[in-house]
């Protein structure tokens, strides 16, 4: 407890040095020396308990030499005085048997000022996510050795690198690095997922001409040369960094393959047309069996296209009330998008994880299940050797509910980071952070980096939850046997429900349909978080699955005593058959509005699935939820 207290302390007072624009070590001018020893070593990676050996070279006869082994802080491991023979080198060695950091320096000094060093890497063989980690977003620039000092002894342990320098500042003070994608580059490189520049542009030009061949994204994921480049790049950025065992390499903060704001939703590059209709004709029997769905003319396969959320809201908007309402033209290529998304992700890190078995490639970002951007959150935990969250009441339970089934696979569990803004709440959602089961969390900045005293401020806010966390409640917590409980409950998480709800919303919008992007504004989100709110209230834990998993060996093996559909209008006729499998089993299954009104592709059915069931009569099976306002 002393030292508990006294580090506490000793954090408070070097924050008073903190400083904001910028956090590292400014570089040493050095006079210009007579002579420059050479220092050689046998390799520069070393592992702890190995024997570190090398040469060093350019030495006059008989000279007197002293061989010192520093640490990232510059503290001396071990010392070697020695006088040479009558050779121009001298062999040494050091045995690595101590704790040390990550990085390390072999400094040597001789007669007249003659000097040499070089650097190694001691890689650690622990598991890097053994622990909470505290890990700061901010600027690492080469100014302030105190500053980023201050930062480690608060508890920070690991930092965001997004250039060169920034790791190498990063390492000085022995913090783990979290790399972001091309980090090994002069610039930064954002997330491959990105929209490209132009499209604005390109949104621009589709408005005038309402031609779909311009209607071309760049980046693009079926662009097998982008692909390439995207995998060249990270595993040239795991190459120079692995040694330094990183926490994981980014692939960006917000990485959306499509923008709501834009009609760039749907991407008509030839090659990502060809590979979507692939992927949709084991869906349908025939083109005439998708018109009838669609409501489309297409005289063949060649021909299908897919519809924009524009084209696709106004053609909907102006039906009758007696129309069915279709939205497979848009949710079968956001179904698809959601797929191709996460084979991408799970494909960089399996090209990353073949070159070194600690690499974990992942991205930031989530807040909620979407629409767009590939955020099929039961797919997410699957692909990704990391994931971050933006703090949200949804964000946590649908991580790691889909999470929490890794272990049930005999998987590591993917390890989740939340984004914690400093400021007020910050100390609030850190506890609440660890007891969801995250990893560690981001700690963002104030937007104006010029508020020294606002940042200072923060962090010393939220330092004693940090040291308390620090001292061991985070290895607890992180230990593979601390499992978060779950009661036999069961939420059914339906991504093709997510896509008509969003729909069902932007419809109901009108002209300010995309608007109905935002999480405050979609019907499924706040109805989900609702539910989440209810049974947390009354004490319930549940579980959450998709509706595929109703029926199957695993599910009957939960033994869930309730299962809850939460706004799931798009429901196939399988899972349906399967629900009421349950149901008869003596199963007790709860549902809300809108059960079932579509099917798995998006089209409205003329009577909805499990009506029957519940003993349903309608009089009128549309509603929507703009907003809180309910239209019919």
């Amino acid at each position: 407890m002393r030292r508990h207290v006294c580090a506490y302390w000793t954090a408070r007072a070097a924050l008073a040095v903190l400083l904001v624009g910028g956090l590292g070590v400014s570089a040493r001018g050095q006079a210009e020396e007579p002579r420059t020893l050479t220092v050689e070593l046998e390799r520069p990676l070393y592992h702890h308990d190995e024997t570190l050996r090398g040469e060093i070279g350019r030495l006059i006869p008989a000279e007197r030499i002293r061989i010192e082994h520093l640490d990232a802080f510059g503290r001396v491991i071990e010392r070697i005085d020695t006088r040479k023979g009558r050779t121009p080198t001298e062999p040494f060695s050091f045995r690595l048997d101590q704790p040390f950091t990550v990085l390390h320096r072999i400094v040597v000094t001789g007669e007249k000022e003659a000097r040499g060093e070089t650097r190694f890497l001691l890689a650690r063989r622990t598991n890097t996510w053994d622990r909470y980690h505290f890990i700061w977003t901010g600027r690492l620039k080469p100014e302030d050795t105190q500053a980023l000092a201050a930062l480690r002894a608060a508890g920070v342990t690991s930092a965001v690198a997004r250039r060169p320098e920034e790791a190498d500042v990063a390492l000085t003070q022995d913090l783990r690095l979290l790399l972001t994608f091309g980090a090994h580059s002069a610039e930064p490189v954002a997330g491959p997922m990105f929209l490209g520049p132009d499209a604005d542009k390109v949104a621009q030009q589709y408005a005038q001409n309402k031609d779909p061949a311009s209607l071309v994204r760049v980046p693009c994921l079926e662009n097998a040369q982008a692909r390439e480049e995207w995998a060249s790049t990270l595993l040239e950025t795991v190459g120079r960094y692995g040694p330094y065992a990183p926490l994981g390499y980014s692939l960006g903060g917000r990485l959306w393959v499509t923008d709501p704001a834009r009609p760039l939703d749907v991407c008509f590059r030839a090659e990502a047309i060809s590979a979507w209709r692939q992927w949709l004709t084991p869906q349908y029997g025939s083109v005439r069996e998708l018109n009838g769905e669609w409501g489309t003319r297409f005289g063949g396969w060649p021909q299908v296209m897919p519809m924009p959320a524009a084209e696709l809201v106004a053609r909907e908007r102006a039906k009758a009330e007696e129309e069915t309402l279709s939205f497979a033209p848009w949710l079968m290529h956001r179904r698809f998008e959601d797929e191709r998304f996460a084979e991408v992700v799970g494909g960089l890190w399996t090209a990353a994880y073949r070159q070194d078995g600690a690499a974990r490639v992942g991205f930031g970002g989530f807040t909620t299940a979407h629409a767009y951007g590939g955020y099929d959150a039961s797919r997410l935990p699957n692909v990704a050797g990391w994931l971050a969250r933006r703090a949200g009441p949804a964000s946590a339970p649908l991580l790691h509910g889909f999470n929490e089934k890794q272990r049930r696979l005999n998987r590591l569990p993917v390890p989740v980071l939340v984004e914690v803004p400093l400021g007020k709440g910050a100390a609030w959602r850190l506890w609440q952070s660890l007891l969801s089961g995250d990893r560690g969390a981001l700690l963002v900045g104030t937007p104006d980096t010029s508020d020294r005293a606002a940042t200072e401020k923060s962090l010393k806010e939220i330092l004693p939850v940090m040291a308390e966390i620090n001292a061991g409640l985070g290895a607890i917590f992180a230990r593979s046997d601390c499992v978060l409980k779950t009661d036999p409950v069961a939420l059914v998480y339906s991504q093709p429900s997510v896509g008509v709800h969003w729909m069902l919303d932007a419809v109901a919008l009108g002209d300010e349909w995309p608007q109905a992007a935002q999480p405050e504004n979609s019907t499924w989100h706040r109805n989900l978080v609702a539910w989440l709110e209810l049974l947390e209230d009354v004490g319930i834990h549940p579980d959450l699955i998709t509706p595929d998993e109703v029926g199957t060996p695993a599910f009957e093996d939960a033994g869930y005593r309730v299962l809850i559909l939460p706004k799931a209008v798009a429901l196939a006729d399988e899972h349906a058959d399967a629900m009421r499998g349950y149901v008869e089993r003596g199963g007790f299954l709860v549902a809300d509005s809108q059960c079932g009104v579509f099917d798995e592709h998006g089209r409205e059915r003329a009577r909805p699935l499990l009506d029957d069931l519940f003993g349903v009569q309608r009089s009128d099976r549309r509603s929507a939820d703009a907003r809180g306002r309910f239209t019919a």
